[in-house]
């Protein structure tokens, strides 16, 4: 180890010590963690990094440290680096891993799934609504370093905030214990979703929804925006998807196209792998017109 390292890897620990004095709560967390995803770091630093929002390396006032603040204190000033460059590590792991996993699997009729498939499969199965069901079924908002300011806004719910982590968490695994490490994580987080994997090929979850809804009521779905929220870059927009004014679900992102895309999962995901469901979902006095 040369000198220069040996004297960043100081600065960065110290930077990591001034952050468990202000986020004891999660930093407390991160044992349960490790065990819920059936992994236990040796350089924890890059669980740290993993999960450290931007925000929670901000200067008392707020504002990001400057280059000219950290030349003139440069031991006060040393921040600890957040989440944005190893959740780019990620996300390329996690195509990877999942480009694998569904490389040789089949569709209904027994045939390979064609290149075009594949990566409508990949894209499904990675998208940020699936990434932050997944977060969240690992608790992994609630271990998040983020400001006060962040959190009151609904950061440790907001599901972009939560895909950007899950992906950086998986980059960490990989820094740490390698492609294997990080491919026996991803598989354990994503072996429900690859139980039907085919289904994710028949369209985003939008198209499918309508497909049912025309199918079985012979309705077009409709998206009505509910709330918008937070500063002007950052808005956070609430969609619910109704059919004849009854509300199927509702959910957040961080666009109205996101958002209307998150309820129509949602709304799946409730009705269940039998679409025929449907029917019963309207009450019986509806005008529901015929159904086939």
């Amino acid at each position: 180890m040369t000198h220069e390292q040996s004297s960043g890897e100081r600065k960065s620990a110290g930077a990591w010590t001034e952050l468990m004095s202000r986020y004891p709560e999660q930093f407390g967390r991160l044992e349960e963690l490790q065990t819920r995803i059936a992994y236990h770091f040796r350089k924890p630093q890059f669980l740290y990094e993993a999960l450290t929002h931007s925000s929670a390396v901000r200067a008392p006032s707020g504002k990001r440290r400057t280059g000219h603040q950290h030349r003139q204190s440069p031991a006060k000033q040393e921040q600890a680096p957040w989440n944005e460059r190893i959740e780019f590590l990620g996300d390329a792991i996690l195509g990877l891993v999942i480009s694998t996993k569904i490389w040789p699997l089949r569709n209904e009729q027994g045939k390979l799934f064609r290149e075009g498939e594949l990566s409508r499969l990949r894209s499904a199965l990675v998208n940020e609504t699936t990434l932050a069901a997944l977060a969240s079924h690992l608790n992994l908002g609630d271990c998040i370093l983020m400001s006060k300011g962040e959190e009151q806004q609904g950061g440790r719910s907001r599901p972009a905030l939560l895909a950007d982590a899950i992906e950086a968490l998986f980059g960490a695994i990989y820094l740490d214990g390698g492609f294997s490490a990080a491919q026996n994580v991803i598989n354990a987080c994503f072996k429900e979703h690859l139980v039907t994997p085919g289904e994710a090929v028949s369209g985003d979850s939008k198209s499918r929804l309508q497909e049912w809804t025309q199918k079985f009521l012979k309705e077009i779905p409709e998206y009505e925006l509910l709330t918008e929220t937070g500063p002007p870059h950052s808005r956070e927009y609430e969609v619910a998807v109704k059919i004849k004014g009854i509300c199927l679900a509702k959910a957040r992102g961080l666009s109205k196209k996101r958002a209307s895309q998150a309820a129509a999962e949602l709304a799946i995901g409730m009705i269940g792998p039998d679409p025929s469901r449907l029917q019963s979902i309207l009450p019986p006095d509806a005008d529901r017109g015929s159904i086939t």
